[in-house]
């Protein structure tokens, strides 16, 4: 298999797997429904915002309790980290793989991105890097 055919199936392989979490998350929940538990999950708390993008680029959860503290924004310990990704798994915004958790793909159809942002932005709070 040639490097090219090799780098096409890895991003079809990704590309089925956000589909099919995208499929998941609308077998549950419509676009009202999912923007409405977007905002009752992450509220305007730029922690859990944080807490999120720490998980989205695998830092562990040390390293998100020191990203908040670094950016003022209390408590920031490892257990409250480690509760606040078990409420996020509990809405759908993980999963809990058997190493750790990973940010569950298919949320940006209804713009969570754009809702995560804009709460950092608000409270004057720095994005992860």
């Amino acid at each position: 298999m040639t490097d090219h055919t090799q780098a096409r199936l890895q991003r079809i392989e990704d590309r089925v797997a956000n589909l099919d979490d995208t499929v998941a998350i609308l077998a549950t929940v419509d676009d009202t429904l999912a923007k409405q538990r977007i905002s009752e999950t992450f509220g305007d708390d730029p922690s859990m915002v944080i807490i999120y993008y720490g998980v989205q680029k695998k830092l562990s959860q040390s390293q998100i309790a020191a990203e908040l503290r670094a950016r003022g924004l209390e408590p920031a310990s490892q257990p409250t980290v480690s509760r606040a990704c078990g409420l996020l798994e509990e809405k759908g915004f993980l999963k809990k793989e058997p190493r750790g958790y990973v940010v569950r793909a298919g949320w940006d159809a209804f713009g969570l991105t754009k809702y995560l942002k804009g709460v950092l932005r608000a409270k004057g709070v720095a994005p992860l890097e």
